[in-house]
């Protein structure tokens, strides 16, 4: 009995927690040892009240650090990256260019085929393609408690 209370308690904890985000922690990517502290029995409906402790393994973006995203829109005005599945970061297409190692890159858009190609043609940009992204800018939004983040191509 206690051994399916332990693992109803780590399904309900991944079910509450995984891929949640929040301001403190970020975007929960992982539950792991889920200990159960306390049980107790509520007297008022019979329910069992639990105090649980848990590792988690979060994402949480901050200004200057790198990750690598997917592709997941390619649109006149940039691109949006995908990262683990729970964040998006937007890079911003401007006068023609991307920032990219903190220098400004020429591209050019191919609406037809959704992509960008760099002017010297060495480098695209297209849906489903991995790129590395440095987060330039973010904002947590309390609405949709998910970060607003933008960046650069690293």
């Amino acid at each position: 009995a206690l051994a399916n209370l332990l693992r109803n308690v780590e399904q309900e904890c991944r079910r509450r927690y995984l891929k949640k985000c929040s301001k403190t922690h970020g975007y929960i990517l992982d539950v792991a040892n889920v200990e159960l502290l306390e049980a107790v029995v509520a007297s008022s409906n019979s329910s069992i009240e639990c105090d649980v402790a848990f590792d988690a393994m979060c994402l949480y973006p901050r200004v200057g650090k790198l990750f690598r995203g997917v592709a997941c829109l390619v649109f006149e005005l940039g691109v949006l990256l995908e990262i683990s599945g729970v964040m998006k970061v937007f890079v911003p297409y401007e006068n023609g260019h991307f920032v990219e190692g903190g220098n400004h890159v020429a591209y050019d858009f191919d609406a037809e085929n959704q992509l960008f190609l760099s002017r010297d043609g060495a480098k695209r940009i297209a849906m489903h393609a991995s790129h590395g992204v440095k987060i330039s800018g973010m904002a947590f939004n309390t609405e949709t408690k998910s970060f607003n983040c933008y960046g650069e191509l690293a």
